[in-house]
């Protein structure tokens, strides 16, 4: 099928509907990026997913807190917990 994308990873919509501050419109979703970057690298996930990277990035769901940085999306959460990456 020409044109069509297919997802590369299946989020249930309660999850989207509560990732409403996304300025990548979920192309994590088809791509695996964050708009034009790649999607950060998770270190751990402990209902939280923890970065490796310690690089800046324009995110409305990136946090850092004593010297780590966080990621607070609900989309990235459940790719991390679901999917391993």
């Amino acid at each position: 099928m020409k044109g069509r994308t297919i997802p590369r990873y299946k989020v249930p919509k309660r999850i989207l509907k509560s990732a409403d501050r996304c300025s990548y419109r979920y192309s994590c979703l088809e791509t695996g990026k964050c708009g034009d970057h790649p999607m950060c690298s998770v270190d751990h996930v402990f209902g939280i997913v923890f970065l490796e990277t310690k690089l800046p990035a324009e995110c409305n769901y990136r946090v850092i807190c004593d010297g780590k940085q966080m990621c607070m999306c609900p989309v990235r959460g459940f790719i991390a917990e679901n999917y391993g990456d």
